[in-house]
């Protein structure tokens, strides 16, 4: 949460490897810029040794754009885009996640994962990278990656036969949200949203909400909102993006709102996000 506390956990571990996964706007309050958020991260880079390897995430901007001042630098990122490990032929159903790495000398191998959602697929790769880098063939990789569970309530994959739940339930955020919608699109199948909104944004909470609506209307065949008051920015965003208004369900509980998604006519198996403190709350 501070400048120096990467430095100071350096000083006592002395790595050799690094993986830098991630930098945005995070805990702002104690750092007080971004800049700041930046400089601390690389704290983990200036520590590495001169035989050390850096693992970065060449997918994100606050990363990419700092990397020129590391020698052994390796990249990954979830899409061809010149890192050294990439992911391509992305696509997700009851299963989870299936994909493909390719590594720096053109070596494939597709994977699965329970985990859903780009994102988490940049994080992978990140994995592979490291463990291939490491000596350990991509084949050896398969069986652990499958592995690996999601946590509950967080784009956790349900299956239920004729409907898939994405079961994104734990208190939402603006990013957290859009991921769930872009990992909603990597399904084949009728896509539904089903969510009360997004709360504890302050003064930004129906802006915020009313972009989620124009990204649910990108994202989605239909959508159902829980308490029309609170989803009434949703509705606007929905609205304001030219998305059908027979395609909206509004309903005071989710009960109500599951019970006429399930209703819906589908040709094919429908793909439901519960996106939002929807188990505990409603």
């Amino acid at each position: 949460k501070h400048v120096g506390d990467i430095k100071e956990l350096c000083d006592i571990v002395h790595p050799r490897y690094g993986v830098l996964t991630s930098i945005g706007p995070q805990h702002l309050e104690t750092f007080g810029s971004l800049e700041n958020v930046i400089a601390t991260k690389f704290e983990l880079a200036d520590a590495l040794p001169a035989n050390g390897t850096l693992f970065a995430n060449g997918d994100n901007v606050n990363i990419q754009s700092n990397l020129h001042r590391y020698p052994n630098v390796i990249t990954y990122a979830p899409c061809d885009n010149g890192s050294n490990y990439y992911a391509e032929n992305i696509s997700a159903d009851a299963r989870g996640t299936t994909f493909t790495v390719v590594t720096p000398k053109g070596e494939r191998e597709t994977f699965t994962s329970r985990l859903i959602g780009q994102h988490n697929v940049v994080n992978l790769v990140g994995a592979v990278a490291v463990a291939h880098t490491l000596g350990i063939p991509l084949q050896s990789l398969k069986g652990q990656m499958r592995k690996i569970m999601p946590v509950p309530h967080r784009l956790e994959l349900i299956d239920r036969g004729n409907v898939i739940v994405i079961d994104d339930g734990y208190n939402s955020n603006p990013s957290g949200a859009k991921a769930a919608l872009d990992a909603l699109t990597l399904f084949d199948g009728i896509k539904i949203i089903v969510t009360p909104g997004m709360i504890e944004l302050g003064t930004r909470q129906e802006e915020l909400n009313r972009i989620l609506g124009t990204q649910a209307a990108a994202a989605c065949d239909y959508i159902a909102l829980v308490g029309a008051a609170q989803t009434k920015p949703i509705y606007d965003g929905i609205i304001e993006a030219g998305f059908e208004p027979s395609r909206v369900i509004v309903e005071e509980t989710l009960q109500a709102a599951m019970a006429k998604v399930y209703a819906l006519p589908a040709e094919q198996r429908k793909v439901i996000l519960l996106e939002n403190d929807l188990p505990d709350n409603y």
